[in-house]
């Protein structure tokens, strides 16, 4: 019976010893715990205040910057003088431009000076007609002593004058006026380097300064924009048109009235298809028979 008491007294001691090792290390690890909690803690604020200091004077120095470039101090205009072909692009493919009251005719503008500076070669708006063929490389076709239009361009592959636009296109972009990315761009810009001439008889003046040549009204603005339903009058006489290199019907000018070629009506616009389009009259006589 001793025996038994002795042994349960010894296990009963081991496990108190146990008991109270394992409450020390319970009591340690939770010291420990709050410890490293503690420091978690510290360094959490210590990084608060420090993204607060870094905020502050970012703040402070936006303010100054905005201040700077708004007094022009430290910021004088943007002098870029070439742009890449992928950042044109990447301009017209904004969704701003889709936005704008006419944004068929400023990407129509923006892209033909993406092809003409890549490809090189003509270019003609869709209601150009051809009647022959033209004898320059590199031309700009007048519309009258004061401007030039950009319906009928030429120029070689990788042609300064069409890098020039492209940048000046960006640079001055304002498609909220009609033609300011089109026609009044391609004036301004041979402005900087050449006088437009001024047409006496008809005849072509040379821009050396660009290499191209401004082409006389007559070769494809015949008619005037001002006179454009004319093209779709019975003339008593047909005009040769035998200065010209193309003929240009303004469509814009009709996006109301909506004047048609019509199989039969004997107008200037018929007589034309028939003598220099005959596949498109054959298809619209067609048409009609259909």
């Amino acid at each position: 019976m001793r025996i038994i008491i002795k042994n349960n007294k010894k296990e009963m001691e081991t496990v108190y010893n146990l008991i109270e090792h394992t409450n020390n290390n319970i009591i340690h690890d939770l010291f420990a715990i709050d410890t490293e909690k503690e420091k978690y803690f510290e360094l959490l604020r210590k990084i608060e205040m420090k993204c607060k200091e870094v905020q502050a004077r970012k703040s402070k120095k936006r303010e100054r910057d905005v201040n700077e470039y708004r007094n022009n101090i430290h910021y004088p205009k943007l002098n870029i003088k070439k742009i890449t072909l992928h950042y044109f692009i990447s301009c017209l493919l904004q969704d701003k431009v889709y936005k704008e009251p006419y944004w068929i005719q400023t990407t129509s503008d923006g892209y033909r000076l993406v092809l003409l500076w890549k490809n090189g070669g003509f270019y003609f708006d869709t209601d150009v007609i051809s009647t022959k063929k033209i004898p320059e490389e590199n031309f700009l076709a007048s519309v009258s002593s004061d401007s030039v239009a950009n319906g009928v361009l030429g120029f070689q592959k990788h042609h300064s004058f069409i890098m020039d636009c492209m940048t000046d296109f960006v640079l001055h972009y304002n498609a909220g006026i009609w033609g300011n990315q089109g026609p009044t761009l391609i004036t301004r810009m041979i402005k900087k380097s050449c006088p437009l001439p001024h047409y006496k008889k008809v005849q072509d003046f040379r821009c050396d300064a660009r290499n191209l040549t401004f082409m006389h009204p007559s070769h494809f603005y015949p008619i005037h924009w001002t006179a454009w339903e004319k093209y779709f009058e019975v003339w008593k006489e047909i005009p040769t048109f035998e200065d010209s290199y193309g003929l240009h019907l303004y469509n814009y000018m009709n996006h109301k009235a909506k004047k048609m070629v019509v199989a039969g009506s004997n107008t200037l616009a018929e007589n034309l298809f028939i003598k220099y389009c005959p596949s498109t009259y054959a298809f619209l006589i067609k048409k009609v028979k259909d």
